[in-house]
């Protein structure tokens, strides 16, 4: 019986540079994600609960805003709120699943993971800076 061993791997730690190239299972991105936008959230805290107070004080702002909340609670029976839930819900989930499918399988996306997720944050926070930016034109 030949005694043949494989070497051990060395695991040492990465640089901040090799982040992007590091491979990772899908939970473990899940979660640095997770860990990410909850910071994220966290942080901006202060400024949403900012914007919705400068967006009710005015009175016309707080009326429309009243009067759209309860004009739907008041036409829409449980059953129809039920079902636009759950209908939008699955176009939600199926529609990303079926967009990660497409994008995952392409090489400049694998190639350039670090960059769409970036560009993802991007596109997310960008309608919130630029109502900000407008709210603060306005005053």
């Amino acid at each position: 019986m030949a005694d043949e061993h494989k070497p051990r791997p060395v695991y040492t730690n990465i640089h901040v540079s090799q982040i992007v190239a590091y491979r990772l299972p899908i939970a473990g991105v899940v979660s640095i994600l997770h860990r990410v936008s909850g910071a994220l959230m966290f942080v901006l805290l202060p400024l949403v609960v900012w914007l919705l107070d400068v967006s009710l004080t005015s009175e016309v702002s707080y009326e429309r805003f009243s009067n759209a909340f309860v004009a739907g609670i008041g036409s829409m029976t449980y059953s129809r709120f039920i079902l636009y839930n759950v209908v939008g819900g699955l176009a939600w989930v199926v529609g990303f699943v079926v967009l990660g499918y497409f994008f995952g399988n392409m090489p400049q996306v694998k190639r350039n993971f670090g960059y769409v997720i970036m560009a993802i944050i991007v596109l997310s926070v960008m309608p919130m800076v630029i109502e900000f930016l407008r709210a603060r034109k306005k005053v």
